[in-house]
């Protein structure tokens, strides 16, 4: 079998439904799925006054932090492509 790589492009946007929202007296927490992995991700930085729920679609971009392809920036987005918060994901 032949082993394809596919780039992914900083433009590039997933699709990831929201499991989880917490609130605290700063911040909202929120935990995505994506359906294609079936990984889930953290953020846990997000403004009060965003209106998330629980089954809403949101979006994550994906950027290499260096160029051995192990470490990643990963950005969440609504909708309207805002930035929501970020995470790094070490290898």
């Amino acid at each position: 079998m032949k082993n394809s790589n596919v780039e992914i492009l900083n433009t590039d946007r997933f699709s990831c439904i929201v499991t989880n929202v917490k609130s605290s007296k700063r911040y909202k927490g929120v935990t995505i799925k994506e359906p294609f992995s079936n990984s889930y991700l953290y953020f846990g930085k997000i403004d009060l006054d965003k209106n998330i729920n629980i089954n809403d679609i949101l979006y994550i971009g994906i950027n290499k932090i260096n160029s051995d392809n192990k470490n990643f920036k990963v950005t969440l987005y609504d909708k309207n492509e805002s930035i929501l918060d970020w995470t790094l994901i070490y290898e």
